[in-house]
Formats: C-alpha cells, structure tokens, sequence
C-alpha cells in the first residue's frame, strides 16, 4: 500500500512517457500483488475482507490522485484495480486448493 502511495503521488510516474498505454497493466499487476498481501495478512474470512479492503484501497487511491498535479481519479482504473485484486485472491486460493488435495497414486 506505501508503494501504491507513493506511485501515486507522483506528478509523472516513472515510465509514464515512454509507455502510457500501460498503465492499466500496471494498476493491474499491483494491486494482484496487493490482493495476494491481504489474503495471506488476514486470517478470518480472508477472501471477502481482502477484496473489501482492496476495493477500498482502490477508491481512496484515485481519490488521492485528484489532488496530485497533472494527475486525475479514473472510475475505470478503480475497476482494473479492484480486478487484479480479485485475480491475486484467486491465483492464491487456487494454490491453496492444490496444496490440500491429498496425492492420487
């Protein structure tokens, strides 16, 4: 979340000129790792709470952006963010559910 700040509070976020239509890409990649971050930081009920928070997280990340200069909130990115979040959930509990099958054999 410190890295997303400060990513965020940045006038021009590095890689920004070279490559702009990426930047869905990268909301997207951390706020997976994010959504991985949660889940293994919380332990009751941790896939809605991770979602919950990273959904959260989301908002208030492009609300800080609408007070950064030469930066603006996207309603747009809260969904990619809130996507990456739910892929990391998933990636994970996905691993999880593997890991708990007992081998065939």
């Amino acid at each position: 979340m410190g890295l997303i700040f400060y990513l965020s509070s940045l006038s021009a976020p590095p890689g920004q000129d070279l490559f702009p239509e990426q930047d869905k890409a990268e909301h997207f990649f951390l706020y997976l790792i994010l959504g991985i971050l949660l889940l293994r930081a919380l332990r009751s009920n941790p896939a809605a709470w991770s979602a919950t928070l990273g959904f959260a997280y989301a908002i208030t990340d492009e609300i800080h952006q609408a007070f950064v200069s030469a930066r603006s909130a996207d309603v747009l990115d809260i969904l990619v963010d809130f996507a990456g979040v739910a892929a990391g959930i998933a990636l994970i509990m996905r691993f999880r559910r593997r890991a708990r099958r007992p081998a065939k054999g």
